[in-house]
């Protein structure tokens, strides 16, 4: 019923595997029948087995689009121009500055949703008893295959949007470089006037672990952020 392609991830063909199982599943009366109770069991079964997919796809999406933020973000960074900024300001005393920055989008935003087990319930409703009941038995295992066909697109649209939400963010995190470079200088301005090291900062409304080299604290910065996406 669904087709594996290359470029797909293991995590969505093992989804489209479990998938083309249910609709053979529900194509025969005999074999619906037989396999009702394991087919709605959320917990084992064919379903159960669909859902920790779906999450471990929604889990691996996720992180992958957070290590793809991080790498393209730091990677565009010019720390020697920032440091030689960093000497200049110090040197002349610059007084330090508040940048505002932008908020991140939230990821939990994006989401597969649940999977409906009621698609089956009205299948079993409609189990024939003789040829007689087999029009309204195909129409229900058409609605169900519809559906399937439904929730795997909400795979497909689950990536496109994660995808724009991870370009929106490197951008986001490259228009706010100059407040992190900011909450550095403003502790680093501190320090020279006598105040202790703070143990962390606050950068983009996020704690983070504060380190004397420049660089070491706007990698740190990232990361810290980064991995706090929700």
């Amino acid at each position: 019923m669904f087709e594996e392609e290359e470029q797909n991830s293991d995590y969505k063909n093992e989804l489209i595997r479990s998938l083309n199982n249910i609709a053979e599943l529900i194509d025969h009366p005999g074999r619906f029948k037989s396999s009702y109770n394991l087919l709605i069991n959320t917990e084992h079964g064919p379903i159960g087995a669909m859902i920790k997919q779906s999450q471990n796809f929604e889990f691996s999406g996720k992180r992958t689009v957070k290590a793809e933020i991080k790498e393209a973000v730091l990677k565009n960074i010019d720390y020697v121009k920032l440091s030689k900024e960093l000497a200049s300001k110090i040197k002349n005393k610059q007084p330090p500055t508040t940048i505002k920055y932008k908020e991140l989008p939230d990821l939990d935003q994006e989401a597969i949703g649940e999977f409906d087990t009621g698609i089956f319930v009205n299948i079993w409703d409609s189990l024939p008893e003789s040829s007689e009941g087999m029009p309204l038995y195909n129409k229900n295992k058409s609605a169900a295959k519809g559906f399937l066909k439904y929730y795997l697109s909400r795979f497909s649209s689950f990536e496109n949007n994660l995808c724009k939400r991870r370009d929106a963010s490197i951008k986001i995190m490259n228009d706010n470089l100059p407040h992190i470079v900011a909450e550095h200088y403003k502790a680093a301005h501190a320090i020279i006037g006598g105040s202790p090291p703070p143990e962390s900062i606050k950068v983009m409304g996020v704690g983070v672990k504060f380190h004397k080299k420049q660089k070491d604290f706007i990698e740190c910065a990232v990361k810290s952020i980064i991995n706090g996406l929700n």
